[in-house]
């Protein structure tokens, strides 16, 4: 059975930091709300580019993913299908039964590295910055355990939203 629990825990301090981060920022005049009105709200390609970026720093490289296929740690379509480019994607159920026959048939294909993609939740703790939180744990092959939790903050610029930053993923 797998127990993603820390994950979670890991996952919603990073969000909360970065929400008390950004609240402090714009409450003290950010020149983030510069340009508030010239973006609309963050759309979900921002998750698409997250979850590319959390791919491209994981570390040891997962060859194959998994994703929850409901609750508050599943990803929108946008992360689903920029998992599918990066490679085998599969659906983890919630039932801790079924996650394990999951898992057992995962390893009948081969011992290969699998992490687990969470999605901690999309904020606009201002209206031209948008925070996607994003964290995993690897299920299977090399590594094994949490994978560090990442915000990836989005800025608007110009009328379009950029990656201005990513913390707290540790790469090797």
């Amino acid at each position: 059975m797998l127990n993603h629990l820390p994950s979670a825990r890991a996952l919603a301090g990073l969000t909360l930091a970065v929400a008390l981060t950004t609240l402090a920022a714009a409450c003290g005049g950010s020149s983030a709300g510069a340009s508030a009105g010239a973006c609309a709200a963050p759309p979900d390609s921002l998750v698409a580019v997250a979850v590319r970026e959390y791919v491209k720093k994981a570390s040891p490289t997962p060859f194959r993913f998994l994703v929850e296929a409901t609750g508050d740690s599943a990803l929108p379509e946008a992360g689903r299908a920029a998992l599918q480019d990066a490679g085998p994607m599969y659906y983890f159920p919630a039932e801790p039964a079924k996650q394990s026959a999951a898992l057992a048939s995962l390893d009948s294909k081969g011992s290969y590295t699998t992490l687990l993609v969470l999605y901690g939740g999309t904020q606009t703790p201002a209206q031209a910055r948008a925070v996607i939180t994003l964290g995993g744990r690897y299920v299977g092959g090399a590594g094994g355990g949490d994978a560090p939790a990442s915000a990836f903050t989005f800025d608007c610029a110009k009328g379009k939203w950029q990656l201005a930053t990513a913390e707290g993923q540790q790469t090797s």
